[in-house]
């Protein structure tokens, strides 16, 4: 695990995120105490997205139901 300042990981932020997505833990310092952990993504594939039920109630796009509406 590294341990950085904020301003050094402001300078090196693109070499920083670069470390991370390969493994390393990165944890942000503000005046010698920690504040942030940036660690590498992990895809949660159990999250399921499904279609509602019912309709929320809310109209299709491009429709008006007040015609006089402008």
């Amino acid at each position: 695990m590294k341990m950085m300042n904020i301003s050094q990981f402001k300078r090196n932020i693109s070499a920083e995120l670069k470390a991370v997505s390969e493994g390393e833990r990165l944890v942000i310092l503000n005046r010698d105490q920690p504040m942030a952990e940036v660690i590498p993504y992990e895809d949660k594939s159990g999250l399921l997205i499904r279609e509602p039920k019912r309709s929320l109630g809310f109209p299709k796009v491009g429709t008006r139901k007040n015609r006089n509406f402008r």
